[in-house]
């Protein structure tokens, strides 16, 4: 209220100043000085007009002249019908509030179509974005009242964006937010896993798991990299999943860096945190209004729907373009692929070991015997299927020298 008055007085300053300039002016004189007036721009106070009109400022002059009531005596009129909402039916406004408190996230866009959807809420005409943000904000229901909080003491962090597309991978983690059902029906807590591609904003690969580990990181990075290619650089926090020696390791041999991120600033990640919260507002919040929980295929089909469908094509507002188009104009000469076998034994889990002189390596409580004699008494890179520990692949110097053998 005290707002709407400041806006009031400021309205009337600016009006008063113009008449006390006529008032005194013969009719002549003031006709011909209206008429300059009328030509003029102005700065107008809380108003996006420019220019006055001739009815407007002869307007002005007469209420001045009848006018007893100096306090009030051209102050902006107020509508008897202010925050009333003529274009909204009870039932609108009802189903605004309740949607809103049910989920904050909801944009205001995804307002207006809920009530395009549903027979009760679809009356003629269909409310404005603006008559419904107007709504909710006087209801204290908008998003700034109920969502954004100050982040006083921040870092300042300057922009920086990669020159192409492959340049600079990030990956990240989140939550866990979303409750889902695993295999056995049981309501288990999923975390969200996302790589995206810093240029271009596109996600290579997203998906949800139960278990945040290196093996579940080294096999989303396997499957971005079997369709998109293998990235110059890929930027982690220090969590444990990305600090593994296998993962450094793969990474190496495929001519990818791994750079971390300083102690304690994993807010440095800010591309990959915003694209977090989206799916947060834009998928868990509304996943979690329903009775029963999704499945995690379930889950991680919504997630993959929203983000062919709606993220990828919609223009980013920091790139101008959408990040399907962006991230594909980069020639597909310039990728680097690697063949599928050579990927998938470089993605396993990886150790040290120091063969014997008669040739054993020791892994898991069992011994395998190297398949070259030129390795003995050395300390190899052993290479391993977790699912069948029968299978075991020895390296040295970056070199592959063959599958051990179990004795």
């Amino acid at each position: 209220m005290r707002r709407l008055y400041h806006e009031r007085l400021e309205k009337k300053a600016f009006r008063m100043s113009l008449v006390l300039m006529l008032r005194d002016l013969e009719p002549q004189e003031r006709a011909r000085k209206i008429e300059e007036l009328t030509e003029q721009i102005f700065e107008i106070p809380f108003s996006e007009k420019k220019t006055l009109s001739r009815s407007v400022i002869y307007h002005w002059l007469k209420e001045y002249s009848n006018s007893t009531d100096r306090a009030n005596l051209l102050m902006p009129k107020q509508r008897c019908d202010r925050e009333s909402f003529r274009r909204l039916s009870t039932e609108q406004k009802n189903a605004l509030l309740s949607w809103r408190s049910e989920n904050p996230y909801r944009t205001i866009a995804q307002l207006r179509e809920e009530l395009m959807a549903h027979a009760l809420t679809s009356s003629t005409p269909i409310p404005s974005e603006s008559t419904i943000a107007r709504f909710l904000r006087s209801a204290r229901l908008d998003r700034k009242t109920l969502v954004q909080k100050g982040t006083p003491g921040a870092k300042i962090r300057l922009a920086y964006e990669s020159p192409c597309p492959q340049w600079l991978w990030l990956a990240d983690t989140k939550g866990p937010n979303l409750m889902v059902l695993d295999v056995a029906g049981q309501a288990r807590l999923a975390k969200p896993i996302l790589l995206i591609d810093d240029n271009s904003r596109f996600f290579t690969a997203a998906c949800y798991v139960f278990e945040e580990n290196e093996q579940v990181v080294m096999q989303l990075f396997s499957q971005a990299i079997a369709l998109y290619g293998i990235p110059d650089s890929l930027y982690v926090d220090r969590g444990s999943p990305y600090m593994g020696h296998s993962l450094k390791r793969a990474a190496t041999l495929l001519g990818c860096r791994i750079i971390h991120t300083r102690v304690r600033d994993a807010a440095a990640k800010g591309k990959a945190e915003r694209p977090m919260r989206f799916f947060y507002e834009r998928l868990e919040t509304e996943l979690s209004l329903r009775h029963t929980p999704p499945t995690i295929e379930e889950a991680n089909t919504y997630m993959s729907a929203l983000i062919g469908q709606d993220y990828h094509r919609t223009v980013h507002s920091s790139t101008g373009q959408t990040p399907e188009e962006r991230f594909f104009q980069f020639p597909p000469e310039h990728r680097r692929f690697v063949a599928k076998s050579v990927l998938a034994m470089v993605m396993l889990p990886c150790t040290r070991s120091k063969v014997s002189k008669t040739g054993l390596i020791h892994l898991h409580n069992r011994q395998y015997l190297v398949p070259d004699g030129s390795l003995y008494s050395r300390w190899v890179e052993v290479r391993y299927d977790p699912l069948a520990y029968s299978s075991v692949y020895v390296w040295f110097s970056d070199h592959y020298y063959g599958e051990a053998t179990c004795m």
